[in-house]
């Protein structure tokens, strides 16, 4: 008689845990484990274990497509962010542009790339921003945030990406297309004015904010969005910091947002991202931060949610 595992019969095919190449550049997952930025901000740690959590719980879904080429890549040295924060933030950098530069440009008929960036805390998508600038000379984030995460204070932490992207690149303050300089467009939604200080908003070019406050107005949040991605302005980063999302959807943060966005209001960013990706041919870049696995519960229910967004993009051919 056969033992009870060989009676299992073998799981299907179609997951996604069976298919990583080396070198694939259809979908590129960039982790970056290392949560110093979260402590140096006074927050909670355990940001480190996002990435790893929730590629498994992505790779556990049905692809339901031939997409089968993705590969990851860690682009973060741990070790050095420990003594060395500035100059862990500038091998990230030189990391995700050396992995970037070979991608096909936009100007090609094939399909656009996936790249999504799981990382730890929000200090991550100031490298990627810079490599994507460096390549594409032009860029536009919108970010998903209760903090706008443009603190002025003197040492680089999860709270002042932006600031330091805004003080290296300057936020435009046109869209003439035949002008060759770097463009860097940012874009924040879900922001909570008591959570931000004033200085904060200071001295931060064309930083267009969205407040949660006018999210909840009817078809604010949708026509809000379709000004701000109604030309191409380069490639589009959607920056989800996590506790912009309701606490109840997303309890598995350093700071619980009691009055984030739903479910609802994330699809409508979402669909929107997606079309502005489709309509420019650009590559899709996803940056997910702040999920800190150590306050989910035991489904991991913020992380699965997390993972679904993840599912959605890497399959945007399919109408869902």
């Amino acid at each position: 008689m056969k033992d009870w595992k060989e009676q299992l019969k073998p799981r299907s095919k179609y997951t996604l845990s069976q298919n990583e190449q080396p070198q694939a550049l259809q979908n590129i997952f960039l982790t970056a484990p290392c949560d110093w930025g979260v402590m140096r901000n006074g927050g909670k740690n355990g940001a480190r274990f996002a990435p790893d959590i929730l590629l498994n719980l992505f790779k556990k879904m049905a692809k339901h497509q031939d997409n089968s080429q993705w590969s990851t890549h860690q682009v973060v040295k741990k070790d050095l962010a420990a003594h060395d924060f500035s100059g862990a933030q500038d091998y990230s950098y030189q990391k995700i542009k050396s992995i970037l530069s070979p991608l096909p440009s936009s100007s090609n008929e094939q399909s656009p790339v996936n790249i999504f960036h799981l990382a730890a805390g929000h200090d991550h998508i100031y490298p990627l921003a810079k490599a994507v600038l460096e390549i594409y000379a032009k860029a536009i984030i919108l970010n998903i945030d209760a903090h706008l995460d443009t603190r002025v204070d003197e040492l680089p932490h999860s709270g002042t990406p932006f600031r330091q992207l805004h003080n290296e690149f300057n936020l435009s303050k046109n869209n003439n297309e035949n002008n060759n300089e770097t463009k860097l467009t940012l874009a924040q939604l879900g922001i909570h004015k008591y959570a931000n200080t004033p200085h904060n908003y200071e001295e931060m070019g064309d930083m267009k904010i969205l407040s949660m406050e006018d999210c909840h107005k009817e078809n604010k949040l949708q026509s809000w969005l379709d000004q701000i991605l109604s030309h191409n302005q380069g490639p589009l980063i959607l920056s989800l910091d996590c506790d912009g999302i309701d606490g109840p959807i997303m309890p598995a943060v350093s700071a619980a947002n009691h009055d984030g966005l739903n479910k609802t209001q994330m699809k409508v960013i979402l669909e929107s991202c997606i079309q502005y990706w489709n309509k420019f041919n650009s590559p899709r870049l996803f940056g997910l931060y702040e999920y800190n696995p150590q306050f989910d519960d035991l489904h991991c229910t913020s992380g699965r949610y997390l993972s679904s967004l993840i599912h959605r993009i890497y399959n945007t051919s399919e109408t869902l």
